[in-house]
């Protein structure tokens, strides 16, 4: 397992207001720490684009932390879903469920964080933050006289 902005503990404590899992089996060890390991790396790539990693503050680790959460219960919800052979994309309820709207909410902060909307806390941009008015093409690629198309 690497590095994760939550615990297996913080993962069980969210899923307990679950109606989808009913008991502590319903969560393997093994699965948390894949999921949280892929939730953190999900995180970082779109933090990349504005910061310097790894992230330090306190506040804003707690605030990646709920992200974390909602992404991996999110996606332990889907695959309890699917192996219960439930067809969650065009069941009724599915994008009323809480697992969903806490993921969709996730998600488009991580969108806001990366194009720099939203900003962590305490946590500066990076000095070499990509920015969209910075992203220039090099003229110097074609030839103004050649056809591109």
């Amino acid at each position: 397992m690497g590095n994760s902005y939550s615990t297996n503990s913080d993962i069980r404590g969210d899923l307990k207001g679950s109606p989808s899992f009913t008991t502590e089996t319903d969560v393997k060890d093994a699965s948390l720490n894949d999921f949280r390991d892929q939730a953190y790396s999900e995180i970082n790539s779109y933090l990349a684009y504005k910061y310097t990693l790894p992230i330090s503050d306190t506040e804003d680790l707690k605030f990646l932390k709920k992200i974390e959460i909602d992404l991996v219960v999110y996606r332990f919800w889907k695959v309890k879903n699917i192996t219960n052979q439930k067809d969650i994309i065009s069941g009724a309820g599915y994008q009323e469920s809480r697992e969903y709207i806490c993921y969709k909410e996730s998600k488009r902060m991580l969108e806001d964080l990366k194009d720099g909307s939203h900003k962590l806390q305490n946590t500066d941009f990076a000095s070499d933050a990509i920015l969209p008015q910075e992203c220039q093409v090099d003229e110097g690629v074609f030839d103004k006289n050649e056809t591109v198309w």
